[in-house]
């Protein structure tokens, strides 16, 4: 896992749980970092960030591969993404 994740002390360690659980291995093999800014009340954007090396480019390209909303409370997570 990319030190960036390590190191976001915002988020929450059930939101962390919950999106390592519920994205694909690539996404884990790929992972930059994941933001969770507080939407409104207990809702939460979770993007999951990615980045990948094309031999025949110069640049990585990032990209927002995984994104959910999520409700916290008392540490519980609820997925109310559509």
């Amino acid at each position: 896992m990319n030190s960036s994740v390590e190191r976001n002390e915002t988020m929450s360690k059930p939101i962390r749980e919950f999106v390592m659980a519920n994205v694909s291995d690539d996404i884990k093999r790929h992972l930059l970092k994941i933001d969770s800014p507080n939407v409104y009340g207990d809702y939460h954007r979770v993007n999951v960030w990615t980045q990948r090396t094309n031999e025949n480019k110069v640049v990585p390209s990032v990209r927002i591969s995984a994104s959910f909303l999520l409700e916290v409370v008392d540490d519980q997570v609820v997925d109310k993404t559509l």
